[in-house]
């Protein structure tokens, strides 16, 4: 069953960020069917027949937990995942109890 999610992220810009961003769109587009991405910037919206938690596991693979991170959300549900800094996951969790960690 397909579902669709939004992706916002933040790659930090460093000697290797080129490298990790390529491989994270990669992991986007190669876990998803259908895909909007406007002017807006860090943000898609996939459709994908992955879960939420498989979709999470491509994407993490591409990015530094210390320097990134990326939210994911499944839209007709309470179903979140949060990749990056413990610091941020916390406050994250203040607005959305239901996010889990990457």
């Amino acid at each position: 069953m397909s579902g669709i999610y939004w992706v916002s992220y933040r790659i930090h810009e460093d000697c290797t960020y080129t490298a990790r961003y390529s491989a994270f769109i990669a992991s986007l587009d190669s876990v998803s069917d259908k895909q909007w991405e406007n002017d807006t910037t860090s943000f898609h919206i996939i459709e994908s027949k992955d879960s939420i938690k498989s979709i999470a596991a491509s994407l993490k693979k591409a990015l530094n937990e210390s320097t990134d991170n990326f939210l994911i959300r499944k839209m007709d549900s309470k179903s979140a995942i949060y990749f990056g800094s413990n610091v941020e996951f916390f406050a994250l969790k203040k607005f959305m109890d239901y996010v889990s960690k990457a």
